[in-house]
């Protein structure tokens, strides 16, 4: 098949963007012709479908800085007309395209692009990587709890609990952006089958009466290297590997270091908005020398993580948002490594309790097991 697959990072900010470039090079891998279209970036992974294509994609623009935004920003926010210009190209250049994979196009690309596409008369497809779709902040999540009020399309919610960056002016903005695709643009309408990641997601958009039922469960997938090491000797450290974000709990976890036994450390994987406020936490708990925090491991790096992985006595994953379908979970658990997570979202589809890991439902379970 020739599939057009559709993401607005072009590099792996997340767990999307992660699946994305590692779906096409699986598709590739099985003798599928792949086309890309993403937004132009210097960040952008250097390959050879960045290359050939990268000249069809349309600029990125940066929304999380803090600040106003521009009038021209704001426009394309809604309806990023360089997006369908470019689509527009590429499509004249790439025929006979049998089926568009969307995943994340939010603001940087716009759903404007699926009525390119149905004019074209190409199916789509959209993965749900997350609960944009029903809740403008992405996460069903907003001052450090998990939160519905969106639910039935009370869109408007987002901007009386500024939900984005704490802002009044930002939430408004993408209050009225929900508002506006709803109407003009309806992802239900134009997308044709949709793929849930976990039966949780799934779940929760027929709870939140989402008018297109048509959505298949199809989990996430990981590669691992064909040679891991089956017996790597475990070092006296337990791991944490994702965004570095309030919505992954991650300070739930230092705040339990001064408990713990005092040879065993705490490693960090990643990067993200919370880095700083957690080395500040570490510090004025006294134990800043039991964790490391280790960054943001690239693609060229997996080897690395994954020798990371097999040799922690555990993976940790305390997230206090309804997880998806998580990838540092999936990748533990193909490495053979016990993994203690809460008891959220999908996290219970990955997880067999007491049997490939630990799920923990509160503060005192989640101190039994790793005490």
């Amino acid at each position: 098949m020739k599939i057009l697959q559709i993401n607005k990072f072009f590099h792996p900010q997340g767990g999307a963007d992660r699946h994305f470039l590692d779906l096409i090079n699986l598709l590739a891998q099985n003798k599928h012709q792949i086309v890309v279209f993403s937004t132009e970036s210097n960040k952008n992974i250097d390959n050879q479908y960045s290359r050939k294509y990268s000249a069809y994609w349309p600029k990125y623009n940066d929304y999380s800085q803090q600040g106003k935004f521009g009038l021209k920003k704001i426009i394309q926010f809604f309806y990023n007309y360089e997006a369908v210009r470019k689509l527009k190209q590429l499509l004249k250049k790439e025929k006979n395209i049998d089926l568009a994979h969307i995943h994340n196009i939010y603001h940087h690309l716009t759903p404007v692009i699926l009525k390119i596409l149905k004019k074209h008369k190409i199916p789509v497809i959209m993965t749900l990587h997350d609960y944009k779709l029903i809740c403008p902040n992405y996460n069903l999540f907003n001052q450090g709890q998990i939160c519905e009020k969106c639910k039935d399309g009370s869109y408007w919610q987002c901007w009386k609990n500024k939900c984005i960056q704490n802002s009044a002016s930002k939430s408004l903005l993408t209050s009225l952006e929900a508002y506006f695709q709803k109407t003009f643009f309806p992802y239900s309408k134009l997308v044709d089958k949709f793929i849930a990641p976990s039966y949780f997601i799934k779940n929760k958009f027929i709870e939140f009466k989402f008018p297109n039922k048509n959505i298949e469960v199809i989990h996430n997938f990981v590669q691992i290297p064909e040679t891991k090491k089956e017996d790597q000797e475990k070092e006296n450290y337990f791991l944490y590997a994702g965004r570095l974000h309030q919505t992954k709990g991650v300070d739930k976890i230092i705040k339990l270091i001064p408990k713990l036994d005092k040879d065993l450390s705490f490693y960090i994987v990643g990067d993200g908005p919370e880095r700083k406020n957690l080395q500040a936490i570490s510090s004025e708990l006294g134990v800043a020398d039991k964790i490391k925090f280790l960054g943001y491991f690239g693609p060229q790096e997996k080897d690395k993580m994954f020798d990371l992985i097999q040799k922690a006595k555990f993976v940790i994953v305390p997230s206090i948002w309804y997880e998806n379908c998580s990838i540092g979970i999936l990748q533990a658990l193909a490495l053979g490594k016990i993994v203690i997570a809460h008891n959220l979202g999908g996290n219970s589809e990955l997880i067999q309790n007491n049997y490939n890991g630990y799920l923990y439902k509160n503060k005192s379970e989640l101190t039994h097991l790793v005490i």
